[in-house]
Formats: C-alpha cells, structure tokens, sequence
C-alpha cells in the first residue's frame, strides 16, 4: 500500500508531485496498465508464508478506522483505512511510532491523519489506537455509540483475518 501511494504520488514524466490521500486514489491516479508493469517488481519478494503476524493487527485497524469513518466522515472512509494502515506500520517495521511519520514520505494531510490528533481522522485514528489498548472509553468515539464501535472491531477483525489468510495463500503459492 506505501508503495502504491509512492508510486501514484511520483507521476508521469514531466509531471509534479501530486498529495495521495488513499490507496483507492493510488490505484486511479495509476492507472491499469501501469499498474500491470509494477506488480512483478511485487512478486520477486522470496516465496513461501511471507505474511508478519502483525499484518492481521494493521488490517484491523485500517477497516475500522474505514467503517467508523464511513459513518463519522463518508467521503473520507477510503482516506482513514489508508492513514490507519500507515499508523499501524510500527508493528510491521519495528520502528517506534512516533519515529514513523519522518520516515515515511506521504503528504502532510495524509501524516497529520495517520500520526497526528489534530484532524477528525487523526482523532478518530487515535481512538482507535485506545480502543486497541484499553478497550472502549465513553469519551472515545464522539457521535458514535458503544455498540457500534464494537461491531466495527468485530467486522473489522474477521475481515482482516479472512484477508491475511488470502494473502498468505498467495504468498505461498
């Protein structure tokens, strides 16, 4: 997914470098059949389970995000599963969370989501992230009720388990 948002965000030849705000945007603004040439570059990683353990973790963390927003914030629901997901990548990489958003090259408004709490999605990323921790506290959330949120960490988990175990056949194959 970094990956996809790097490369939309690069452009064609000639052209400026352009803010990505999710990976459904990436894969537009990539287009098909660019898109064709840079999967190989995918598949040269070494075969076999190539899946971290951490990766069901990121996955549900995104989808919630992407749910919850859906019904905080719909226009904006493909953008928080893209900033969650980034927000999760110190489980994926080792690196300390707070170290993530100066690594990482993403636009502003894309870091101040995914690692920041000065945005709705960033708030909403930073409930999630307690939530995760501590379970659901009635000041998390706003506007959204308890039941809800649980429903989304439900749906959000079973996706992400059923996603990693595709994922991983595919890795393995």
């Amino acid at each position: 997914s970094y990956q996809l948002i790097q490369l939309a965000a690069i452009g064609r030849f000639g052209e400026t470098k352009r803010g990505v705000r999710s990976v459904r945007e990436a894969l537009v603004w990539i287009g098909l059949s660019r898109l064709r040439g840079w999967i190989p570059a995918l598949l040269l990683r070494p075969a076999g389970r190539a899946i971290d353990t951490n990766l069901p973790a990121v996955l549900t963390r995104a989808r919630m995000a992407e749910l919850l927003a859906m019904d905080l914030f719909p226009r904006d629901s493909d953008f928080a599963f893209t900033a969650a997901m980034l927000s999760a990548f110190d489980l994926l990489l080792g690196v300390p969370r707070e170290n993530l958003a100066s690594i990482l090259d993403i636009p502003v408004d894309l870091q101040r989501a995914a690692f920041g709490n000065d945005t709705p999605i960033g708030r909403l990323i930073g409930d999630i992230i307690e939530y995760e921790r501590h379970g659901a506290d009635p000041a998390c959330f706003p506007g959204v009720g308890r039941d809800r949120v649980g429903h989304a960490a439900a749906h959000a988990f079973s996706w992400a388990v059923q996603a990693t175990q595709v994922i991983d056949s595919y890795a393995a194959a």
